[in-house]
């Protein structure tokens, strides 16, 4: 199966089993130019292995990943550094390198996947630092960051090169009001510029702000994928359990 001219990404088909338990089950799911797709479903259920498939940090048993014509699940670890400049991934712990600053973290894209100058470098981070809130704080490293500044950095590491495709793995869990109200806002910021995404989340709220459309992983497949306006209106019990239980 080929995908959708205005298919960003076209999930064909994924099953998964990790030993005797099954994950994964037919997962058929497409992400949009332009859109921010919510993937919503219980603790445990597998919408952090579809992105995960998707970048090819996991490998799935069957199905296909459909990426410009290419299916993503047939590339080699060489062929998927390339795939990566274009598909950022925004990791739930937000996957800051430990021993570097802040402005080494974010410098770190840049100085791997370009022929920058230092100086042309510092001011693309400076300007993301500028983006995220955080231009004083690039010396430091992420211990001395809250919860809430590391995800905005690990979001900002993940943009640095400018992908087409933004990846996010529950960034706002773990957060608190305010700080779950800046990442929201950064995203809108990227959405309102024409980024388009995938947003694994628990949190129903956050993706109602920022969501286009909703999809629900439910018994190991995607069990509906709509609009905001009609997954708020569904008669269906299951989509109304998920939406009651969780906003």
């Amino acid at each position: 199966m080929t995908p959708e001219k205005e298919i960003a990404i076209q999930v064909d088909g994924i099953c998964k089993n990790f030993g005797s338990r099954k994950v994964l089950d037919k997962i058929n799911v497409a992400l949009r130019h332009g859109e921010i797709l919510a993937l919503f479903g219980g603790s445990g259920t597998g919408k952090s292995v579809i992105l995960r498939s998707i970048i090819g940090l996991e490998k799935p048993d069957y199905g296909h990943v459909w990426y410009k014509g290419t299916d993503l699940i047939t590339l080699n670890e060489i062929e998927l550094y390339e795939i990566r400049k274009n598909i950022g991934y925004v990791f739930q712990n937000g996957a800051l390198f430990d021993s570097m600053t802040v402005w080494e973290n974010l410098a770190y894209p840049l100085m791997e996947h370009t022929e920058l100058s230092e100086e042309e470098i510092d001011v693309k981070v400076q300007e993301m630092l500028d983006l995220i809130q955080l231009k004083s704080n690039d010396n430091l490293i992420p211990a001395n960051l809250s919860g809430g500044m590391q995800k905005r950095v690990g979001l900002a590491r993940a943009i640095m090169l400018h992908p087409e495709i933004i990846l996010y793995d529950e960034p706002t869990a773990g957060l608190d009001p305010a700080n779950t109200k800046n990442l929201l806002d950064l995203i809108n910021k990227l959405k309102s510029k024409g980024s388009t995404g995938i947003f694994v989340t628990h949190d129903i709220p956050a993706a109602f702000e920022i969501a286009d459309r909703i999809a629900i992983l439910y018994n190991k497949h995607i069990y509906v994928a709509d609009t905001i306006e009609n997954i708020k209106k569904s008669n269906d019990p299951v989509v109304k359990r998920f939406v009651s239980s969780h906003s």
